[in-house]
């Protein structure tokens, strides 16, 4: 059975843009109208690859982290590292 990870702290700007990256492939729900926008994402297929494509998201968002809570814990979700072309 699966979860959802809710992504907290963003603008609406960014949720939006979460939305429009991932609405596609995932089961979302999501208040991008609110004072504090949130996106939730279902992990019915993939834990791993939900928390991957946040972390692909973020990097190419141009944030360093997001707060991501699972299961009622909260967690801070750092962009992916840079890979060296060398």
């Amino acid at each position: 059975m699966g979860g959802r990870v809710r992504v907290d702290g963003l603008d609406a700007a960014r949720a939006c843009s979460l939305l429009e990256r991932l609405g596609a492939d995932f089961e979302i729900r999501a208040d991008t109208a609110s004072a504090i926008p949130w996106v939730e994402i279902a992990t019915d297929r993939s834990l791993s690859e939900v928390l991957h494509r946040l972390a692909e998201w973020t990097t190419t968002s141009g944030l360093p982290s997001v707060r991501v809570t699972l299961d009622g814990r909260a967690y801070v979700l750092q962009a992916a590292a840079p890979t060296n072309t060398d």
